[in-house]
């Protein structure tokens, strides 16, 4: 990116920005398949719009039992390691899932931490992604590795997704840290409604998984290693995060373009936060400068809390993510360099990333980046997600700083409480 010459675009802030809704479809039966005996069939039973049936590995192997069911869930027996699937079965699983079926890998001892709000609100949304597509899967623990082409646990793979696991262990991968939020889990499904960071106090065991495509890990734990995982980047998948109401004018007369057909100050309309299936920095949108040239004249103007609420009027809390919308005047696109004031970036599909983060600071701490680029649906915004550190200061105006490669963008101050 770099600065444009010439009159730059002011981008200000007319009215209220709306509220953030989960769009869910509408509530249905939907019987899921359960093969593990714990505390996570017991939870699945009570998710609206599911029945939880337990299944056994003959079952599984015979031929078309699992049409019958919108998921299959694979987890333990009790507080034991658990045991693969036999080859037929793990065969008729794969056939099962197919090309299109959704899958959500759980690399941790999940069923041991039901109870909590952070795990039954994901295995919750895990179950419900995955029965969405009618042939689904959710693989927890000895699940998870079964689900990945290769483990080290003898297990039989189902080759669901490309991948190996080591042997699951007590803080295997890193399992008893902290599970935090990456940019392909942003806005996703699986991750809606919860919180990251957290380190859930049931969480002890998992496995180190190495080859799985960076797009479609959705969290980590502290060392990086994937905590939770999809078959599917973002795109196609119908993200569900949505903010209404956005009415950004630009100073300078030109308004903010929009989807086709829809008014960018119509409130009814609202801005798709569509998912990612590029990783951070594998898209075209490069980072350049032009020689005596300042990045940005104004950068961010305004931001979003998690709960979707204007800050400022609402203080955000502590550990949650902050939505920053500025200006995209001044930065260029690809090789050809093209205006990104004038760019509409597309409002499904992968995003465009910025090469690289920007460092930010919230009251003087570190701000983990979660998301930096073109602002899906819309044209000329540059949208910037950050997690609130939580001991930063609070306040109704905490100082924001931005740096994008030695420069400093401007932003507002936000309230934190």
């Amino acid at each position: 990116m770099r600065k444009r010459h010439g009159k730059g675009a002011l981008l200000a802030v007319a009215g209220v920005l709306g509220a953030l809704v989960i769009a869910t479809t509408p509530v249905r039966a939907q019987a899921i398949a359960v093969i593990g005996d714990n505390a996570m069939d017991n939870f699945i039973a009570t998710i609206p719009g599911k029945t939880a049936t337990l299944v056994t590995d003959a079952q599984i192997a015979t031929p078309g039992f699992l049409s019958g069911f919108a998921a299959l869930v694979m987890t333990r027996n009790g507080f034991s390691f658990g045991v693969g699937l036999s080859p037929a079965a793990a065969a008729n699983v794969a056939a099962y899932v197919g090309a299109t079926g959704r899958v959500v890998v759980l690399n941790a001892d999940f069923a041991d931490d039901i109870g909590s709000a952070f795990t039954n609100g994901l295995v919750t949304n895990a179950v419900n992604y995955a029965a969405s597509s009618g042939h689904g899967f959710v693989g927890e623990f000895n699940g998870a590795v079964s689900a990945l082409t290769s483990n080290s646990n003898g297990f039989t793979p189902i080759g669901l997704i490309a991948g190996s696991a080591g042997a699951l262990g007590f803080g295997g991968g890193g399992s008893a840290g902290n599970i935090i939020l990456v940019p392909p889990g942003v806005g996703h499904a699986v991750t809606a409604g919860l919180t990251f960071p957290t380190n859930p106090g049931g969480v002890e065991f998992g496995a180190t998984i190495t080859g799985v495509s960076a797009p479609l890990i959705l969290a980590t734990f502290d060392n990086g290693n994937p905590a939770i995982i999809v078959n599917q980047g973002q795109a196609g998948t119908g993200c569900s995060t949505h903010v209404h109401g956005h009415n950004f004018p630009f100073a300078h007369g030109d308004p903010l373009a929009h989807r086709p057909g829809h008014s960018a100050a119509d409130p009814r309309h609202g801005h798709h936060f569509v998912c990612s299936n590029h990783a951070p920095g594998h898209s075209p949108f490069p980072l350049q400068e032009d020689s005596g040239e300042v990045l940005l004249t104004t950068g961010f103007v305004a931001a979003l809390n998690q709960d979707g609420q204007r800050n400022g009027p609402v203080k955000a809390a502590r550990g949650g993510i902050l939505q920053f919308f500025g200006s995209a005047a001044g930065l260029v696109i690809g090789e050809n360099d093209e205006p990104a004031i004038r760019f509409t970036a597309p409002a499904s599909g992968a995003p465009l990333f910025t090469t690289a983060p920007p460092d930010v600071r919230i009251g003087g701490l570190a701000a983990p980046v979660v998301f930096s680029g073109m602002a899906p649906g819309l044209t000329g915004v540059w949208q910037l997600n950050v997690q609130i550190p939580m001991q930063a200061p609070i306040g109704r105006e905490v100082p924001v700083t931005v740096v994008l490669e030695g420069r400093e963008v401007k932003s507002v101050p936000v309230a934190i409480e």
